[in-house]
């Protein structure tokens, strides 16, 4: 299919998509953090469009990005959980759904992707290094052998998998803790990426952070010489991902006895579906504040590298003479639980894990200091960048933010999904959020399984501590309004024709 650019006679914009991984929301300076400083995306933020309340589709890796490139939801992608990435047929879901830079691509932009990719394969064909956009592990372990021989561990290192070099463990790795901590987890082979806490024994220059950043650099740098314009350009860091190890001269910025402890750490979630979710109940590492301050630390070294590298993208752009002419968004997949309600890594709908930030700038086009505060959905990305860069919108989940940016339009709520064939169990989980500016409500679609349905009422409970629904006793008196926010989940369900649409119908708004 064709799709036209109304603005080929003019001088055509360029794209430039940055994406963290597991960045959440609330480790900005621009968004109120106390401690980290992040003064290249606050830049960012003050100069173009800073979204208050964007959420992930689908708070987990290769979901989320299937949607953010395509603008549809799940069930039209099909990448419901990470395990598509090897078993998608090409002629199924994402496979038949033309992405963004599909879209560029054939209008003559020279689309890059560097970074972690993280969607089926056979949707790099597009850009110009396609046939090495799925293998950006490969090639920075390629990177480290030529650059940073290895070596054996000594004595108080270990060694991280993903790098292939020796770390100093932090006293929430699980080398440090007691051995009944972590003796069923070794028994099941099931030590994993976030189980890996320190710091890298090698320099900063050398981290996978960096690598991906000069990549995109040197992208801008190619684009200068007019080979390459217009240009789409997404740089898809790793970090802030698991293994959390920072390297020096970041990896000591936070002092771990000074960070602020998450207010929900020692949440009982008496009233919560995720009481047991993300391995909680065998993680008490988490609930500990010794000892989850060290993971923090960590996770706030790695936020500002990120922010370090930024800048000097922007740079790039700047001194090549980009920076008039390009739309640039930031964003994240999805967030990281960093310690709330005593969790790690995502796959939920508690703010930690599904709240992330968006900053878009666009000069001449978004005004400077657009503060934005209704909800949004990584849906939204794919209409938006279409949109600003001239193009006919194919139809999408989604909605093109320019209209909100320029107040025609007001985005009442946005709704996230998550899987439903957990661990090949189809019932035992929340599947829907709806989020409007005060009201959470996370749903189970079947009525008779015992999951704990919630209403948060996230201006007077930010932390999500005290779910009004579920098996509150008072939680009737909330039904007014979880009904009106069920009906907005039908209301997307039917105009995004969704498969559990009658199934969701069935189930009541309180149990």
């Amino acid at each position: 299919m064709k799709y036209s650019n109304p603005e080929t006679a003019a001088k055509p914009a360029n794209l430039l998509l940055i994406m963290a991984d597991q960045l959440r929301f609330d480790v900005l300076s621009c968004a109120g953090h106390p401690m980290v400083r992040t003064p290249n995306l606050d830049r960012l933020a003050a100069e173009g469009a800073f979204f208050f309340n964007c959420n992930s589709h689908c708070p987990v890796c290769a979901p989320d990005r299937a949607s953010i490139l395509t603008g549809r939801g799940i069930e039209k992608t099909l990448m419901r959980t990470n395990e598509m990435l090897e078993h998608l047929p090409e002629d199924e879901g994402i496979g038949r759904l033309p992405t963004f830079d599909e879209i560029l691509a054939e209008a003559g932009y020279t689309a890059t992707f560097w970074g972690k990719f993280h969607v089926p394969g056979f949707k790099a064909a597009c850009y110009r290094n396609g046939a090495d956009v799925p293998f950006f592990h490969e090639h920075y372990c390629d990177y480290l052998d030529a650059n940073l021989p290895r070596r054996e561990p000594e004595d108080g290192e270990y060694l991280d998998r993903f790098t292939g070099r020796p770390y100093r463990p932090v006293p929430i790795d699980y080398h440090c803790l007691d051995e009944a901590m972590t003796a069923e987890r070794r028994r099941r082979n099931r030590i994993t990426q976030p189980d890996h806490h320190g710091h890298l024994c090698f320099d900063a220059s050398h981290s996978v952070t960096a690598f991906q950043a000069r990549q995109a650099i040197a992208a801008i740098e190619q684009a200068a010489s007019g080979a390459s314009r217009p240009f789409s350009i997404t740089c898809s860091f790793h970090s802030p991902h698991a293994p959390m190890l920072p390297s020096p001269p970041f990896a000591t910025l936070f002092d771990p006895q000074a960070v602020p402890l998450p207010p929900s750490l020692e949440d009982p979630m008496a009233n919560n579906p995720y009481i047991h979710a993300n391995n909680r109940p065998h993680l008490p590492e988490y609930r500990d504040p010794n000892l989850i301050r060290y993971m923090i630390a960590n996770y706030y070294a790695l936020v500002v590298e990120i922010d370090y590298w930024v800048g000097e993208i922007l740079a790039a752009l700047e001194r090549n003479g980009f920076a008039e002419d390009t739309l640039v968004i930031f964003t994240s997949d999805h967030g990281e639980m960093l310690g709330d309600h005593g969790m790690r890594e995502k796959n939920i709908f508690l703010e930690g894990s599904v709240h992330v930030p968006l900053l878009i700038r666009f000069p001449g086009r978004i005004s400077p200091g657009s503060r934005i505060t209704a909800p949004v959905s990584h849906l939204d990305l794919f209409p938006t960048i279409l949109d600003y860069l001239g193009f006919a919108v194919p139809e999408s989940d989604g909605l093109s933010l320019r209209s909100v940016i320029e107040g025609t339009t007001r985005r009442d709520y946005i709704v996230s999904e998550w899987n439903y064939a957990n661990d090949g169990r189809r019932d035992d989980v929340p599947n829907f959020m709806v989020r409007t500016e005060r009201w959470k409500y996370i749903l189970c679609r079947n009525p008779e399984h015992d999951v704990v349905d919630c209403l948060f009422d996230l201006e007077n409970d930010p932390h999500e501590m005290n779910n009004l629904i579920g098996r509150n006793p008072d939680r009737y008196a909330y039904r007014d309004i979880a009904e009106a926010m069920k009906q907005r989940l039908m209301d997307y369900l039917e105009s995004t024709r969704h498969p559990l649409l009658a199934e969701v119908a069935a189930c009541p708004a309180v149990k």
